[in-house]
């Protein structure tokens, strides 16, 4: 569990401040997303999967998944049903169900495809909590991959430097 720990530098504070995901269903930093939904889901074995059928959705064809957790009978939704990409099985849409059974949460992801490498990349969440009536807007730009960091700039150490490692391009 100490391996999902997150660390990162507070201005605020003036130190480094740590996060341990322990509850899934907290919200991930300031949004209305989970931890579960960004990092803490393990799909290939914490959940069963049902493929419900095909449908196009964003112009693109889509396999409709069905996940439910078979792991924790307390869990916070009682499923969640995905739109994956057919040709790059690249999540689109995604429903969450609470444990009720409602509609509970709605995301929709975009992707790009970041040159060199061709790799497929997130470029932006849109999620709408429909209880609290929260939407929240994540987006990721300017990516880089294979840049050979060594173990030392994961460190509190690194952190506690107050330097701009690289400029990104084009901020949204």
């Amino acid at each position: 569990q100490k391996a999902r720990w997150t660390w990162s530098w507070s201005n605020k504070v003036r130190r480094v401040r740590v996060k341990n995901p322990q509850i899934k269903d907290d919200n991930y930093s300031i949004t209305d997303l989970t931890w579960d939904d960004f990092e803490e889901r393990e799909p290939w074995w914490e959940e069963e999967h049902k493929i419900l059928g095909v449908d196009t959705i964003k112009g693109q064809r889509c396999f409709v998944v069905e996940s439910r957790n078979i792991i924790n009978p307390k869990y916070y939704l009682s499923r969640r049903v995905t739109w994956v990409e057919d040709k790059d099985f690249r999540e689109v849409h995604e429903e969450q169900f609470d444990k009720k059974g409602r509609l509970f949460r709605i995301i929709d992801k975009d992707w790009i495809q970041v040159r060199p490498w061709n790799y497929w990349a997130w470029s932006q969440w849109s999620s709408k909590t429909l209880s609290t009536k929260v939407r929240t807007i994540y987006q990721w730009y300017d990516w880089i991959f294979d840049q050979g960091f060594s173990k030392r700039w994961f460190s509190q150490g690194q952190l506690r430097k107050e330097f701009i490692w690289r400029k990104a391009k084009n901020p949204p």
